[in-house]
Parts: C-alpha cells; sequence; structure tokens
C-alpha cells in the first residue's frame, strides 16, 4: 500500500510543478523527503531499479543533448568553467573540512561530494526553461559533465583500489563505447521503423552495459551515459 501512496506523491508533485512553473526534478526530491518521512524511509527494491535506470535514461539523454561541434566549439569556455567550478569549491570546503575534522580521508571525500553538480537536476531545469536551444545552455551542460567527470575521476584516485582487472574492464570499456555508435548507425539504418523495435532494443542494450561497465571500473553509471 506504501507504494501507491508513493507513486501518487510522484504524481501530484509531477503535476504541481507544471502547475506552477517550478523544477519538476526539485519538487520530485521534497516529494521522496515527505514520502521518507511518512512511509519509514524504506523504498521497495524495484523503485530503486528504476530509479537507478532513470537516472541512467536521463543522463543518456542529457549526454544526446551535447552536439559534437559544438562542444568542440565550446570546450574551452567549458572547461575553464567547470574547472573553476571543481577546483575553487574544492580547496574551500577541504581547507574548511580538514580545520574541523582534522582527517584527511574525511576532508577529501566531503570535498569531492560538495564540489560536485547534479546533471539530474540541471538538465531537466535547461530543458525546461529552453536554454538547450542556446549557447549558454550548450556551455552549461558540458561543463557540468565535466565537472562530474573531474568528481568521479577524484573519487576513484582516492578512494578506489585500482586493479588490473579494473584496466582491462577500462580498455573494453574504451572499446565498447568506440564501436557502439557505428554499430547502432548501422542497426538503425537498417531496421529503421521495424515493429520488432531494434532502436529501442539496442539503446536498452547499451545502458545495461555502462551499468556493468561502470560496477567494474568504478566510475559513475550516471558519468557513463
Amino acid at each position: 500500500m506504501n507504494e501507491l501512496w508513493m507513486i501518487l506523491l510522484i504524481v501530484v508533485f509531477g503535476v504541481l510543478s507544471l502547475e506552477i512553473g517550478f523544477s519538476t526534478a526539485i519538487l520530485e526530491i521534497v516529494a521522496g523527503v515527505i514520502g521518507g518521512n511518512l512511509f519509514g524511509g524504506i523504498s521497495p527494491s524495484w523503485m530503486s531499479f528504476i530509479a537507478n535506470y532513470g537516472l541512467l535514461g536521463l543522463m543518456f539523454l542529457a549526454g544526446l543533448e551535447i552536439d559534437r561541434d559544438e562542444l568542440k566549439k565550446h570546450f574551452r569556455r567549458s572547461s575553464i568553467l567547470a574547472l573553476s567550478a571543481y577546483l575553487i569549491p574544492f580547496i574551500v570546503i577541504f581547507a574548511t573540512a580538514l580545520a574541523i575534522t582534522l582527517d584527511l580521508g574525511q576532508s577529501t571525500l566531503i570535498a569531492i561530494s560538495l564540489s560536485t553538480t547534479s546533471l539530474a537536476l540541471l538538465y531537466p531545469l535547461l530543458r525546461e526553461r529552453g536554454y538547450l536551444n542556446l549557447e549558454i545552455g550548450h556551455v552549461i551542460l558540458s561543463a557540468a559533465m565535466l565537472v562530474d567527470i573531474f568528481s568521479m575521476i577524484s573519487l576513484s584516485i582516492a578512494f578506489s583500489a585500482i586493479t588490473y582487472l579494473s584496466l582491462i574492464f577500462l580498455i573494453i570499456l574504451a572499446l565498447f563505447m568506440f564501436h557502439a555508435p557505428r554499430v547502432g548507425r548501422w542497426l538503425f539504418a537498417r531496421y529503421s521503423e521495424n515493429l520488432a523495435e531494434i532502436e529501442l532494443k539496442f539503446i536498452l542494450l547499451v545502458l545495461l552495459a555502462l551499468l556493468f561497465f561502470a560496477e567494474r571500473v568504478m566510475i559513475s553509471e550516471a558519468v557513463l551515459a
């Protein structure tokens, strides 16, 4: 029964966001806070799976919004913005946390966690406001993705035990990401408008493969998507 109330909360707050013109992602977080306090904070396993897969799909869509030519065009500005947005808060937060906790590991974790951005919040907001059709929207989205990549690299270096298996999977991942678009274009061209929905199945396969590789190479699946 609690699951039904949770779903109802999600729907109600989604409709509310459309009515008042507020960010859907933020109101859905509010719905989660309310639902967690009302129903004991225990989410069913199927909801966790849907949430993780939904986040992966959202990041995949965010990646689709970034045009390769636009990325090259604005790479310098996006890189400077991303480095500033990540390093400046990191240094300030790390120094503050170190002064409070006097623990290097905890301070590093706190600094990385609070210096990153949230594409799950940023992408829907940019899309809803129409900024993805503007140059500034591409710059912001590219910079946000770079910040996420910086944070994942930092976490991997600071806390992950890199083994030879991780390196092997990283090489396989690189090959997969290089060849998957080519295979996808061939499949889409050959089986376009087919009732078997090959396009959808291929995209689902790619997302599941990214989940698999993310666990092996200690990189966030959201960044890979």
